[in-house]
């Protein structure tokens, strides 16, 4: 599935959450690029090529593990996000307030640098927004979400959790869910196994996207929050099928083995 329809599908979804807006939330996805292979990974020297959804009008930053606010500049909705010089996870956040309308896009990113001493924790709780999503916890180096595993999110609202909020999640592969936090501000789903074609190995096959949106009113001001990542196929589809195959090789090999003592001993 090509960027414009894994955009299209979230879009769609969003506009269905979001029904009784004027407008889309905005969210951030990968831009689209010229970059081939299977898995879509990159050279972790290169610039991360991200992009802005629904975003008119919004001002966008990227927050360092440091806590440190960088402002960037949007064109045509995308950024080009350059190492820092710092490892660990980074926030690239986007803002726009209108009418009593106040809308926030986050997107973790992790990069390459030098070692620091912040945990990505830190990252998460501070607020990029008055309505926020934030994982509970964020994916760690080296792992990433995956299709079929189980993911919580905490909602903030004014830096407090927010009971009872309507959460939607919605995938580029085009799984739509609609969640509501418990007491303590909490959601907690499995990712949607929804990958059509799998691939034997996680190059073989690209990540696809998901969204979380929340919308919640404060007397006459409206404010909506959405968190995208990319997730990726569950390694178990192709290791499960190798450990069939192996053991079906295994019983032919045996079988022959089997067969051919027994033919041997017929013929002495």
């Amino acid at each position: 599935m090509n960027h414009f329809i894994r955009n299209t599908v979230l879009i769609s979804a969003a506009l269905i959450l979001f029904s009784f807006c004027s407008e889309a939330a905005m969210y951030w996805a990968p831009a689209p690029t010229h970059i081939s292979g299977g898995g879509g990974h990159m050279n972790r020297n290169m610039a991360k090529q991200l992009m802005l959804i629904d975003g008119n009008n919004a001002s966008a930053s990227l927050i360092s593990p440091k806590l440190a606010r960088t402002p960037l500049a949007l064109s045509e909705g995308r950024v080009a996000i350059r190492s820092t010089g710092m490892n660990n996870y980074h926030a690239l956040v986007a803002s726009r307030d209108g009418s009593n309308r106040h809308e926030t896009a986050v997107r973790y990113i992790y990069m390459h640098g030098k070692p620091t001493d912040a945990s990505p924790s830190q990252l998460m709780a501070y607020p990029k927004g008055k309505l926020e999503i934030e994982p509970a916890p964020y994916a760690r180096e080296h792992w990433h979400f995956q299709a079929g595993s189980r993911v919580s999110f905490l909602i903030r609202f004014d830096g407090e959790p927010l009971a009872a909020a309507n959460v939607g999640m919605t995938t580029s592969n085009g799984s739509v869910l609609t969640l509501t936090s418990d007491q303590n501000g909490m959601v907690s789903t499995l990712i949607p196994d929804d990958f059509e074609v799998v691939k034997p190995g996680r190059s073989g096959n690209r990540p696809a996207e998901l969204m979380l949106s929340v919308l919640h009113s404060n007397g006459p001001e409206q404010y909506i929050s959405t968190l995208s990542a990319d997730y990726y196929v569950d390694p178990g589809h192709w290791q499960s099928t190798s450990l069939a195959l192996m053991t079906v090789a295994g019983g032919m090999g045996l079988g022959g083995l089997i067969g051919w003592r027994v033919r041997r001993k017929k013929e002495q």
